[in-house]
């Protein structure tokens, strides 16, 4: 059993955003298959709270890289910025022959074959859903993306289309952030983090997702822009779940094929029960892994609960002062 060339990399911080990077490095580690064993990076890029030491330990034991530094590019308020930080550190200290991003609040539960690159292929990600996409002239999105294109000299006239997993609806290629796999050769991580720097200090955005969706438009965009060869994963490959649209977009066929879920907030106190009672059915094994540890919770120290809660504030008046100067562009919902 060969095992792929691939780095895994995602980003762990104090407090609410901890539990989930030990939950996935675990499922990786148990339910990963020949991706079991592969290289997984855990990054902190920028200032704040450390790690618990239980949280420590976890990645030491399940062999997670621990990366920590401090980012200093005048965006440390925008929390997406982790990810671009963390891709384009990882990138430079992979050796192998992919890199891949994973959302913290993804969970393995069964081997993920479909991210392994072949021979002709650079770049590979899902387009799950129509969230912040376009579907062409009339769209209300369009606007939005045709002056992005402009921004960064694309033609979004000239990229393909494709059908989205969840809605089946026909858009101008996008796809969703939370996982992604890209050829280390291509230098995908750099062109990505630079796209984004370039788009923030543009100070322009959506009406609705202000600056905060950027990193995930930027995907399909710098894909394109490189000319990258594309695949696009399956459903099954971020098959996503939240609280939010559990009533009206769930499907038990699609949980049950599924080899990643992207549970948003199922995790967490409110919506544990229903996300359990789903996944007994069709990931048992799991779902009896889960109910051991039970639901995600805030386990940071008091003290450090109170700093995030200062650092918070403090991120929110520098992020006011940003938007407050910003373009926002009407837009879809």
């Amino acid at each position: 059993m060969n095992q792929p060339s691939i780095t895994f990399v995602t980003c762990a911080e104090s407090g609410a955003l901890e539990g989930p990077p030990r939950r996935l490095a675990a499922s990786l580690r148990k339910w990963g298959g020949r991706f079991a064993n592969c290289p997984l990076y855990a990054v902190t890029p920028r200032f704040g709270a450390p790690l618990s030491s239980g949280t420590i330990r976890e990645f030491r034991d399940l062999g997670v890289k621990y990366l920590r530094f401090s980012r200093h590019d005048g965006y440390e308020w925008n929390p997406y910025v982790n990810k671009l930080a963390a891709v384009k550190a990882v990138e430079d200290l992979a050796d192998t022959e992919a890199v891949a991003w994973l959302d913290a609040d993804l969970f393995v539960v069964g081997e993920p074959h479909e991210l392994e690159l072949a021979p002709d292929e650079d770049f590979l990600a899902s387009p799950s859903d129509a969230a912040g996409t376009t579907s062409g002239p009339g769209d209300l999105w369009e606007e939005y993306w045709q002056e992005t294109g402009k921004l960064h000299g694309i033609d979004i006239n000239s990229m393909p289309w494709v059908n989205t997993h969840r809605e089946g609806k026909r858009i101008r290629y996008s796809v969703n952030g939370g996982l992604f796999v890209y050829r280390k050769t291509t230098k995908f991580g750099t062109h990505y983090h630079d796209f984004c720097m370039k788009w923030l200090d543009a100070k322009f955005g959506s009406i609705h997702t202000k600056v905060f969706f950027h990193d995930q438009q930027a995907l399909s965009l710098v894909a394109h822009q490189q000319g990258l060869r594309i695949r696009h994963l399956n459903h099954s490959h971020n098959y996503e779940m939240a609280s939010s649209i559990h009533a009206e977009w769930f499907r038990e066929e699609k949980l049950r094929a599924a080899k990643i879920v992207h549970y948003h907030d199922c995790m967490w106190p409110k919506f544990w029960p229903t996300f359990l009672e789903v996944m007994r059915p069709t990931h048992p094994e799991a779902a009896a892994w889960l109910a051991e540890r039970g639901p995600l919770k805030n386990e940071a120290k008091p003290w450090w609960k109170v700093f995030g809660k200062w650092l918070q504030k403090k991120r929110q008046k520098t992020q006011a002062a940003y938007l407050a100067g910003c373009r926002l562009i009407e837009t879809g919902k």
